[in-house]
């Protein structure tokens, strides 16, 4: 498939707007004809709750749909989570905690980070 526009990597729209924008560039380039779609992002509610039901609403397959949290920008929020952390929590414990968080985005266990946090 030959595209003529480079799809959208990076925006500052509203959702709506984004989601709109998104949808026209799904129909023009016929996802619907894709072997399998990679949905990548870093963590806004909206986009895991939204995107891949406009993926099969455009004829995706939900099997042909995989789902990957943008490790770059959720190890960020992770940091800032731990920065974030009141004083009575030790540098030590920090540092240990950090070291945790980080390997439960590497092993696909994001929900123990919430838990803990």
């Amino acid at each position: 498939m030959q595209c003529e526009e480079l799809p959208i990597y990076g925006c500052r729209f509203s959702e709506q707007d984004t989601l709109k924008l998104l949808r026209q560039y799904l129909i023009k380039i016929d996802i619907s004809q894709a072997r399998s779609v990679q949905l990548i992002a870093d963590g806004p509610p909206w986009i895991w709750n939204r995107v891949p039901d406009l993926l099969v609403e455009l004829g995706v397959k939900k099997e042909q749909l995989t789902q990957t949290l943008d490790y770059y920008h959720a190890s960020q929020y992770v940091h800032n989570l731990v920065d974030a952390m009141p004083k009575r929590v030790s540098k030590t414990e920090r540092k240990r905690l950090l070291s945790t968080f980080l390997d439960c985005l590497n092993t696909n266990k994001v929900a123990e980070i919430v838990r803990s946090a």
